[in-house]
């Protein structure tokens, strides 16, 4: 989404139109970028009463045009908890809020330093009060469609960690993973992004879709080039043109039935123990695809690739 930096009004009605316009597509379930209400480069307007105040009130804004629709989202933005900040991916469908995940690992090294204004989320479970309800909080929570569609999220630094919360979410059985991302531009990081997201789709045999922020956040000290990537086991479907000027939707179909089998019939998944502590949450009914927008080889054991 096209970005206006400190106006959450105006990032819930670019948010509400890009989500009407995955629902046209029958797309099944969308990711946006990290603090997408807020912007990510606010610095220390995220201690303002007003700007917290204003992001709470677009993402009631944002359910109330979500309402009759199937689509599930994860917006991003500052809420606050027992008096401290985090930063949260809230998770909804159909003008419900269903849950809330905070951020679990906070970059503080470089050009990063977020522990200015947030509380990391790791190991925090309970209930969260956001527009006028108490919603599951935590980074332990997994969103269930059906038996194959489970959906877990995590935020950008927690990708870049040596374990990141994502392994975790696929062990408990998370089916399809979301990144809500800032993840600046330097030279060859985005070939190292596209090797980070397929390599941990591989590695937990899932879906990954990861949304970063884009051009018009502030430029003060970092750019931003609004990457976005959906890899499957390994494979990266579908990636945007970055530094794209406006409003932009990438979508993939991805095999979440082929995804389930891999893991019953390959042992290195089976051999780990997933954790105990999640919590499931019930999905609607999602969207269904009624024509694919991918290629299904005629000779799937042969590399298209004739280098391959």
């Amino acid at each position: 989404p096209e970005v206006h930096l400190a106006d959450p009004a105006a990032n819930a009605r670019v948010c509400g139109r890009l989500l009407a316009e995955a629902e046209r597509r029958n797309v099944a379930a969308v990711v946006f970028p990290e603090l997408c209400l807020t912007g990510y480069t606010c610095g220390d307007l995220f201690h303002q009463e007003r700007l917290l105040a204003a992001a709470e009130q677009a993402l009631g804004k944002l359910l109330r045009s979500s309402r009759g629709k199937r689509v599930v989202a994860a917006v991003g933005l500052p809420l606050r908890r027992a008096g401290r900040l985090y930063n949260c991916a809230a998770i909804f469908q159909g003008g419900r809020l269903l849950g809330v995940a905070p951020k679990s690992y906070l970059p503080s090294y470089r050009e990063f330093y977020e522990d200015r204004w947030f509380d990391r989320g790791l190991g925090l479970d309970g209930t969260i009060a956001v527009c006028g309800e108490s919603v599951p909080f935590g980074d332990r929570l997994l969103f269930a469609g059906d038996a194959e569609f489970v959906l877990g999220v995590e935020l950008c630094q927690d990708l870049w960690q040596v374990i990141p919360p994502s392994c975790h979410h696929a062990l408990a059985g998370a089916t399809v993973l979301f990144n809500l991302s800032a993840s600046n531009e330097l030279v060859g990081k985005a070939e190292y992004r596209r090797q980070l997201v397929s390599g941990q789709s591989a590695r937990c045999q899932a879906a990954y879709a990861y949304a970063s922020s884009g051009v018009g956040e502030s430029t003060s000290d970092l750019v931003f080039g609004g990457h976005a990537l959906v890899a499957e086991n390994g494979l990266l479907l579908a990636e945007n043109q970055r530094f794209a000027q406006g409003n932009g939707l990438l979508s993939a179909d991805c095999d979440i039935k082929r995804l389930a089998a891999l893991r019953r019939s390959e042992s290195a998944f089976r051999a780990e123990c997933p954790d105990a502590d999640y919590r499931l949450i019930r999905l609607g009914p999602l969207n269904q695809i009624h024509r694919l927008e991918r290629a299904i080889s005629p000779h799937p054991f042969i590399p298209a690739d004739s280098a391959d």
